[in-house]
């Protein structure tokens, strides 16, 4: 009987696909031989985080099958069907050699914080895939203060004056020197490799009661100069060299590294000046004495592109002006009447930008010849430079001054010190401004 009922399905199977044209479920042979063109999509990463108005990457792969190539349009949708917020870029792309693509997520700045579960939608003609993606939204940081704004007290180790900075790759050193408290001179020299934690450094034999006003860095090694014509050098400023000479005992206030020169000046119109592109200006020898036609005492040096400035105070306000740095020339400069003690210049957009250590003024000329001031601070000032399209002045009482406007205004910056600030150096992605006290002073760039 058993073998009854299976003879009559097999027949009953056998009609079945008779009448359905030979074939299997009612689709066709020719179908299963040519399948339809298909793909599937992937992407890595799937989780993403970023800060709302900002944007984010991701790469889709499209693995074609059965031969699929052309277009495919691309979307973003919420898991839960609600309108998304988050661009996408491209809208669509072409499968063809390439099926890694690079897609750009957009977070507008608008969109709250959270966790946003997406699903990315590829459609070509009746084909439509999707992969799930989460995007992790975080709050955008404050911006950053403006540069030079805020200052951040650093621990110097001393209560000395401190009067230079200078700095080169995680190599910061700072100078100066006075009185200490068993009333004797006393040599300072600090270095540091993040301008946060400093240590000190022995001055040469010789130097160690010299104050040091002035430090640079310029050819591979820091150059310091101070009292009595004192020059000392330093590759790491940690181990420093007495450089002899015997051109001059007048007090050296600063020193410059311009186009491959050391230029140092001082008391009594000083100007010492060394090639650094010939000489090795760590020797007394390689350094020469010139005729700056002025017994007043020089403060600072720049180069405007064409020729050199040093300014410095005088009966009417020292300016001096040269092209090779051998031959100086007083550019008479009219103040207005005025008699300012001119310690630092600076030169942006076209225009000469002095400060006066006397009567408190900030100065402008085109020319140097005629002056006028358009600002008077509160307290005397002692130097000025120049961060890119901004003017840092430094002052008494803590002072740090910030301009936008190339001199014309000025606005107080937070120093949290009513120590008297002597100099600002441009150190990298560092500022850092030095005073008395032992007052080290830190800003981010």
């Amino acid at each position: 009987m058993v073998r009854v009922i299976y003879s009559l399905f097999i027949l009953t199977v056998a009609l079945l696909v008779s009448s359905c044209g030979g074939g299997f479920g009612g689709v066709s042979s020719s179908l299963l031989e040519n399948p339809k063109p298909d793909f599937s999509i992937s992407l890595n990463p799937n989780t993403l985080s970023v800060q709302a108005g900002q944007s984010t990457n991701t790469t889709l792969t499209i693995t074609p099958q059965f031969g699929f190539s052309g277009n495919v349009a691309l979307s973003l949708e919420r898991e839960d069907g609600s309108p998304c917020m988050i661009g996408l870029s491209p809208s669509s792309v072409n499968v063809g050699r390439n099926n890694n693509f690079q897609l750009t997520l957009s977070v507008p700045s608008s969109l709250p914080t959270g966790t946003y579960r997406l699903s990315l939608k590829a459609t070509s003609g009746d084909i439509v895939k999707r992969a799930s993606i989460t995007i992790v939204v975080s709050e955008t940081p404050p911006p950053p203060p403006p540069v030079g704004e805020n200052w951040i007290p650093q621990n110097s180790g001393t209560t000395l004056p401190l009067w230079g900075a200078s700095c080169t790759s995680g190599k910061y050193v700072v100078v100066g020197g006075g009185r200490n408290a068993q009333n004797q001179y006393e040599a300072v020299l600090l270095y540091s490799t993040d301008g946060t934690n400093w240590q000190r450094a022995q001055a040469p034999q010789g130097t160690e009661t010299n104050t040091f006003y002035g430090v640079v860095y310029g050819n591979g090694f820091f150059v310091a100069v101070g009292y009595n014509g004192s020059i000392i050098a330093s590759q790491d400023g940690i181990n420093w060299v007495r450089v002899n000479h015997n051109l001059t005992t007048k007090t050296l206030y600063r020193v410059a590294y311009i186009n491959g020169y050391f230029v140092a000046m001082g008391q009594n119109g000083t100007i010492l000046v060394c090639n650094a592109n010939t000489s090795d200006c760590r020797q007394g020898a390689s350094w020469s004495l010139k005729t700056s036609g002025t017994t007043q005492t020089l403060e600072w040096l720049i180069h405007d592109g064409q020729r050199y400035v040093m300014v410095g105070v005088g009966n009417v306000g020292t300016v001096l002006t040269s092209s090779d740095l051998n031959t100086w020339t007083n550019a008479n400069a009219n103040f207005g009447g005025d008699t300012p003690n001119l310690w630092g210049i600076a030169y942006i957009n076209g225009r000469y930008v002095a400060v006066s250590n006397n009567n408190n003024k900030v100065y402008l000329s085109q020319d140097l010849s005629v002056w006028t001031s358009p600002y008077t601070a509160q307290q005397r000032l002692t130097f000025v430079l120049k961060v890119n399209d901004l003017l840092l002045a430094t002052g008494d009482g803590g002072t740090i001054l910030r301009s936008t406007d190339g001199g014309q205004s000025w606005t107080l910056a937070n120093t949290g010190t009513s120590n008297k600030v002597n100099f600002v150096s441009d150190c990298e992605s560092l500022l850092i401004a030095v005073g008395d006290g032992g007052t080290v002073l830190t800003s981010r760039r």
